[in-house]
């Protein structure tokens, strides 16, 4: 009975090792025979991948001038476990490489990968690769890789426009595979937070290579390969011209300038002083050049329009006014006798100069008043029903809605957000309900714990031109594709 009953499954058994046996023979059959690509990649010394780098989007300013363009280098690459008998000092020598180097360059490529390509010597001037190609069969498992770097016409803008330079550890643990040692992301300003757009995709392409590791054509007519996927090119807001008028301003000085066009929000220049010429961050002198403007006490690398903050100062009276008209804690014909002194609650605090007495709201901006706009400053807290900290958080939020205290938004990394201080501050430094307008007076005058920056303070007048709202400040009008003539786009 159990001799029947095992029969009886043994049939099925068999039945499925033959199915699977047969399916395993059709597929082997295929492979290497049916489909020509497994049987050449099999022949790892003849096929090559290769990576083909999309063009990098250009940028032009508002009015089609270009002002970030690409310039071809080339970089060397290698493939540690296809070296054989490569002549390395002949190699260090055409590509002005210490021959002591070779060995940590070696080691570097190996650790990335004994099967896989990565960078060997990077940035190769034409002259040195054209050399290089000349004798490319004395060196086995090494190749050259086209790439391009980024040229700017105009040597302003450098914070602004930002650089492109090679991804870290970090930005190719995060990448899922698509970045490798030795590729070019965008690092600081409109490179960075639009590499996506500027960056494209890169393709793939497989070529037969002779024994002396020379190219001698495409495999398989290019079926297999992959096209790259060229950036799009981006209209910026800026006005190149203006931009440079405002460098010029700006020499030898530390500060900045930014100009916004109000109705729109675009950014027609920003200037940060002292700056640089962009040009020093390009190609193979980027890495000594960034390290000594980094070690510059000057700052050049710093972008002071959105990463400094300072007090506003009279420029802030402005908004002082504005927040008490419309609380209707005083008229625009407000009056405040002003004879050089200010004295409150045992302080006696001083004008800046002395003017008539100021008869309204316009007059007083005008002379630039500091006994009007801290009255005006008191009227906003101490005119409201209430308790003083719930007058000064409804002050705080007029400020806040006028963007201080908070970032932009703008389209570029490193943007701080200032302080416009908070009612938990005060509290924490002088004790809830122990402080009041004495306490907190001069920020009437745009001083004390405020802080914005310039980016923040052209905003908050943007918002007044437009009569209480703003639009965010923006570098970057579109994107065309690189298939359509530029000329169209403005």
């Amino acid at each position: 009975m159990s001799k029947n009953i095992y029969k009886a499954r043994f049939g099925p058994v068999q039945v499925i090792f033959f199915t699977t046996a047969v399916l395993f023979a059709i597929r082997l059959f295929y492979i290497q025979v049916v489909d020509t690509k497994y049987i050449s990649l099999a022949r790892s010394n003849a096929i090559k991948e290769q990576d083909v780098y999309p063009t990098r989007g250009l940028i032009f300013d508002r009015n089609g001038k270009l002002i970030v363009y690409n310039q071809p280098i080339y970089d060397i690459m290698v493939v540690p476990r296809q070296i054989k008998g490569a002549d390395t000092l002949k190699l260090c020598s055409l590509l002005n490489i210490p021959a002591e180097e070779f060995s940590d360059r070696m080691a570097k490529a190996k650790k990335y990968s004994y099967f896989k390509a990565s960078v060997f010597a990077k940035q190769v001037s034409l002259e040195d690769y054209t050399r290089f190609q000349e004798y490319l069969y004395l060196f086995p498992g090494f190749y050259g890789q086209a790439r391009s770097i980024r040229k700017y016409p105009y040597p302003v803008g450098a914070v602004i426009l930002g650089d492109i330079g090679e991804v870290s550890e970090k930005q190719i643990n995060s990448s899922n595979g698509y970045f490798r040692p030795g590729d070019y992301v965008g690092k600081n300003g409109i490179e960075q937070i639009y590499e996506k757009e500027l960056g494209g995709v890169r393709g793939k392409k497989y070529v037969f290579v002779d024994v002396h590791n020379r190219v001698q054509g495409s495999f398989s007519k290019g079926e297999y390969d992959t096209l790259a996927v060229s950036g799009k090119n981006l209209i910026s807001t800026l006005d190149i011209d203006l931009q440079i008028y405002g460098e010029e301003l700006m020499k030898n000085k530390k500060g900045s300038i930014v100009a916004i066009e109000p109705a729109t929000g675009q950014i027609l220049a920003m200037i940060s002083s002292p700056g640089y010429d962009p040009n020093l961050l390009c190609g193979a002198i980027r890495g000594s050049n960034f390290k000594q403007l980094l070690k510059d006490p000057l700052k050049p690398l710093f972008n002071r329009p959105i990463m400094a903050t300072y007090p506003p100062g009279s420029t802030f009276k402005t908004l002082v006014g504005l927040i008490a008209l419309d609380l209707g804690v005083q008229e625009v014909n407000y009056t405040v006798p002003c004879n050089g002194m200010y004295f409150f609650s045992g302080l006696a605090l001083h004008c800046s100069h002395h003017h008539p007495t100021a008869t309204n709201i316009q007059y007083a901006l005008n002379q630039s008043c500091n006994p009007y706009f801290w009255q005006t400053f008191r009227n906003s807290i101490e005119r409201q029903s209430g308790k003083t900290s719930d007058s000064y958080l409804k002050w705080q939020r007029y400020c806040n809605s006028f963007g201080l205290g908070n970032k932009t938004g703008v389209d570029l990394p490193g943007e701080v957000k200032g302080n416009i201080p908070s009612v938990k501050y005060y509290n924490k430094i002088y004790g809830e309900n122990r402080w009041g307008t004495s306490t907190i007076i001069s920020l009437g005058v745009g001083q004390g714990e405020i802080l914005v920056s310039p980016l923040q303070l052209a905003n908050m007048y943007a918002a007044v031109a437009n009569h209480g709202y703003y639009y965010t400040p923006h570098l970057v009008k579109k994107f065309i594709n690189v298939d359509k003539r530029a000329e169209e786009a403005f």
